[in-house]
C-alpha cells in the first residue's frame, strides 16, 4: 500500500503519464498482497475465480495447453505452506515477471512501460516482505 501511494506522488513529481501512474500503483498494490495467496485471504478469494475465468477464455479460444498450465499454476499456492516460497526474495523477483511473460504470450511487444510495471511489482512485493520481517532474514530455521 505504501509503495502504491509513493508511486502516485513520486510519479506526479516525475511528470509521468497519469495512466502509467495508475497502472504502477495497481501493480504495486496487487503484488504487495500476493505473498499471502497461500492463505485463505482476500487475494486468494479474488484470484482463484480470475484464474478459472482466464482458463475458460483460453479454452474458448482453443488454447487448451495454456489453460491447463494456468490451472496447474493456480494449484501451486494451495500446496504451499504459509511463509514458505511466496515469502521469499526469489518469489519477489520472479512473480512480477508476469508483466513480461503475459504480453509475450499474447503476442504484444514488451516496452519500457513493462519494466516500470515490473519494478512496481517488485517494490510492492518487497514492501510486504519487509513488513513481515522476511526481506532481510538470513536463515529460515
Amino acid at each position: 500500500m505504501l509503495v502504491a501511494v509513493g508511486v502516485v506522488f513520486g510519479g506526479r513529481l516525475a511528470g509521468w503519464d497519469r495512466w502509467l501512474i495508475v497502472q504502477m500503483a495497481g501493480v504495486a498494490l496487487f503484488f504487495g498482497l500476493l505473498p499471502d495467496i497461500d492463505t485463505k485471504s482476500v487475494v486468494a478469494r479474488v484470484l482463484y475465480p480470475l484464474f478459472a475465468a482466464a482458463a475458460l477464455v483460453l479454452l474458448l479460444f482453443g488454447r487448451a495447453w495454456e489453460a491447463a498450465g494456468l490451472l496447474l499454476l493456480a494449484l501451486v499456492p494451495v500446496m504451499a505452506k504459509h511463509r514458505g516460497f511466496f515469502h521469499s526474495r526469489t518469489a519477489m523477483a520472479l512473480a512480477p515477471g508476469v508483466v513480461f511473460v503475459l504480453p509475450l504470450v499474447l503476442g504484444v511487444r514488451v516496452t519500457v512501460t513493462h519494466i516500470y510495471l515490473y519494478l512496481a511489482g517488485v517494490a510492492g512485493y518487497g514492501t510486504h516482505l519487509l513488513v513481515d520481517g522476511e526481506l532481510f532474514r538470513r536463515s529460515r530455521r
